[in-house]
């Protein structure tokens, strides 16, 4: 006598609700599934973007519940976009639903030193079961976000122009991240999905003048450097026989031409500095030159 055995039951849902890039260069996925089907576990697989085929890279608990998540830690942001989906694996071992394929959103920045300028663009999200409404933009100074966006576009539109030559007070660093807004969907939910983060540097900005005149209106001289890491400002004075007569790590102290050691002032003349710092990225710069002392009447 030959029996068939039924088949487990089926989840009336199985859903890719998002894929989205952490702050911590992890990739973030969600499920939204039938929590009451039959399911002995949940596989996760991506196909990173130099990949031709998914593999399966971790599983999940089949007591997750309807909502659950899996961090995928083995994540090279620069790289380009994930896919990802989920399998339903039944009670029987077997493959019983394949989620929808969420495609996460890849940003690429570009900088225009002169200008300051620094233009964004990304691809766009798929997988969301609603439309997308819109994108957002996230710009954060030396890696710190602001929780607010500094704009944003219509879903067609996935580029951007961010002017920063405002921020002469800043170190030099600019991170961007861009989010996907999801309208409801037809599971009466929504979610968003950040791509990677992008840090962009901007060439420092340097005055130095060559020369000061004690009692008078320029009597110190103090070079103006802007966009650059601000622990790394170091000032060093030296006579003409080469001799280290003033220092300072401190960006808001120039030299008066005090004497130190001596008292009173330096004698007029061509003095040599060299100024170094470095910026975000740890690029160094090292400026060398003269700077003549002059002596006003008080």
């Amino acid at each position: 006598m030959c029996q068939v055995a039924d088949r487990p039951s089926q989840p009336a849902f199985h859903y890719l609700a998002t894929a989205s890039h952490l702050l911590t260069n992890e990739i973030e996925v969600v499920c939204y599934t039938d929590g009451t089907a039959a399911v002995e576990k949940y596989e996760v697989e991506v196909m990173g973007p130099y990949d031709y085929d998914f593999e399966v890279i971790g599983e999940v608990d089949a007591l997750a519940g309807s909502f659950f998540t899996f961090i995928d830690t083995e994540v090279f942001p620069e790289r380009g976009a994930y896919h990802y989906r989920i399998n339903l694996i039944d009670t029987c071992g077997r493959v019983g639903n394949v989620s929808n394929i969420g495609k996460t959103v890849f940003l690429e920045v570009e900088t225009d030193h002169v200008k300051l300028l620094h233009t964004l663009n990304w691809s766009a999200y798929s997988g969301f079961d609603g439309n997308i409404i819109r994108y957002d933009i996230y710009r954060g100074e030396n890696g710190v976000f602001d929780a607010t966006p500094i704009g944003s576009t219509l879903p067609g539109v996935r580029s951007y122009v961010d002017d920063v030559s405002s921020f002469y007070n800043s170190q030099g660093q600019f991170c961007y991240r861009v989010e996907a807004i999801e309208g409801v969907n037809s599971y009466w939910f929504n979610q968003t999905s950040f791509s990677n983060t992008v840090c962009a540097v901007v060439d420092p900005l340097v005055y130095i003048p060559n020369a000061f005149l004690i009692n008078g209106e320029n009597n110190i001289f103090l070079p103006i450097v802007s966009l650059y890491d601000f622990d790394s400002y170091s000032l060093t004075i030296y006579n003409r026989w080469g001799e280290q007569i003033f220092i300072t790590s401190d960006r808001y102290e120039g030299w008066n031409g005090e004497n130190l050691l001596f008292g009173g002032y330096h004698e007029e003349g061509v003095y040599v500095y060299q100024l170094t710092f470095t910026d975000r990225e740890g690029n160094e710069y090292d400026y060398q030159g003269t700077v003549t002392l002059l002596i006003g009447e008080e």
